[in-house]
This record gives C-alpha cells, sequence and structure tokens, in this order.
C-alpha cells in the first residue's frame, strides 16, 4: 500500500507546532470599549439584584461562560477585575436564593409540624 500524503492536509499525528504569539487574536481598542459596555450592562443587571436577571439558570450559566469569554478579550488586570465583580455579585444573588430556599424549608416544615400535633 502506498502512502499518499496531501500537499494540503497536514498530518494527523504530527507533534503541535509552538505556539506563536504573533498569529494570537488581539482585539482592537474600538472593540475592546465594545467589551466594556457590554459587561458594564451585565454588571449594572446583576447589581444588587435580589434574583437572577435571567429568566433560567440555563441562560444565567450562558451569561457567566460569556461573561468569562469577554474578559479574555481585556488586558489582564482589566478582565480579571470584571470578572470577579461579576462572580461576587453572582454569589451573592446564589446566597439570597439559598436562604429564601432555606427558610421556605423551614417554613414547611414547622407547618408540617404543627398540623402533625393537631
Amino acid at each position: 500500500m502506498s502512502k499518499c500524503r496531501s500537499a494540503v492536509q497536514s498530518d494527523l499525528f504530527a507533534a503541535e507546532p509552538a505556539a506563536d504569539d504573533s498569529t494570537a487574536y488581539v482585539a482592537t481598542e474600538e472593540y475592546r470599549d465594545l467589551i466594556r459596555a457590554d459587561l458594564a450592562d451585565v454588571l449594572a443587571r446583576v447589581t444588587g439584584a435580589q434574583s437572577l436577571p435571567w429568566r433560567d439558570t440555563t441562560q444565567a450559566m450562558i451569561a457567566l461562560v460569556r461573561f468569562r469569554s469577554a474578559c479574555e478579550r481585556l488586558p489582564p488586570q482589566e478582565g480579571t477585575d470584571l470578572l470577579r465583580r461579576f462572580e461576587a455579585e453572582m454569589d451573592r444573588i446564589d446566597a439570597i436564593f439559598e436562604a429564601k430556599e432555606l427558610a421556605a424549608a423551614r417554613n414547611t416544615s414547622a407547618s408540617g409540624s404543627i398540623a402533625d400535633a393537631g
């Protein structure tokens, strides 16, 4: 069997070429400004919110993934700072949700024990 190799297709099992930083995507300042505006809008939605500002947890997870991805297009320290702020707000909202769930569970068990006693 002869080995026939296309000049266009690379070898599937060849070693990965060394990473070349010159080919990495670098966002333009104009694009970074759009990213900043979008992230500011998302932060404004979550800051001070008492519940998730999305219709369900799937949308919230998509927002988190999208936020993280957008932060990667900014200078490292700026992206890290924005992501920390976003995650802190999401943690705060999660704590509110958990407190409500715990209170509801306590109310349910308290009303159940009163009914059982009577």
